[in-house]
């Protein structure tokens, strides 16, 4: 999408850059916070991962995912203008309104909705999978209750009726804060709990090495 609308966009409507300074830059934040957070759930999997997860792999997996962040905010941007875009509910729907294959084939819009369930459902089966490997299930019977009961959940979540108002309302003032400070707590009590362990197994190495040294003095 961003190649295929290339002829539509003007990066010269991105400027002036901080117009209002660096207030709605901060206000803004923990909403795409919220989702670069959760990549501390990519330390659960470490036992399923050969080797240890290096800090290059959070660094990369930041940055391709601060370029999707980016990626439709400046298209919607350059292609709409700003005052259109902070009107546009879900700009990314309409970015994809604009693509077009060769000279008869137009209105792919629909690629967006594509885009938006197979993200939902990688996030579902992953979040799935991550609760059997924290639950420690490993009867398949367990298992099956497992998935019938999230997948209930998830069909009577889905069988009430929100207006888009209220359902951007819930996930503005609810659902992304919540997620974003959920997820700095926890990893912040995690990275606390490690920096202990560590020096307790630092502590316990060093008394070791001492006995081992007394020992050899005292034969």
């Amino acid at each position: 999408m961003a190649i295929a609308n290339i002829q539509f966009k003007n990066y010269s409507l991105l400027q002036p850059i901080l117009e209002h300074g660096w207030s709605p830059v901060f206000s803004g934040m923990i909403y795409p916070f919220s989702g670069l957070i959760e990549l501390i759930v990519i330390l659960f999997i470490q036992q399923k991962v050969h080797g240890k997860i290096k800090y290059k792999v959070f660094a990369l997996n930041t940055i391709i995912l601060t370029w999707l962040i980016l990626g439709p905010l400046i298209g919607s941007i350059t292609e709409f203008g700003p005052l259109e875009a902070s009107r546009q509910k879900y700009p990314a729907f309409e970015q994809w309104g604009l693509v077009t294959l060769g000279r008869f084939i137009e209105h792919i819009d629909f690629l967006s909705i594509y885009q938006w369930l197979t993200g939902a459902f990688i996030r579902d089966s992953f979040l799935l999978f991550l609760s059997l490997e924290v639950l420690s299930i490993k009867k398949p019977l367990n298992k099956t209750i497992l998935l019938i009961a999230y997948s209930v959940m998830l069909i009577v979540s889905n069988s009430f009726s929100f207006s888009d108002v209220i359902l951007y309302y819930i996930i503005k003032t609810i659902v992304l804060p919540v997620t974003f400070w959920f997820f700095l707590a926890f990893s912040i009590l995690l990275s606390i709990f490690v920096l202990f362990s560590n020096r307790k197994k630092r502590r316990s190495s060093s008394d070791v090495q001492k006995n081992e040294k007394a020992t050899v003095q005292t034969e």
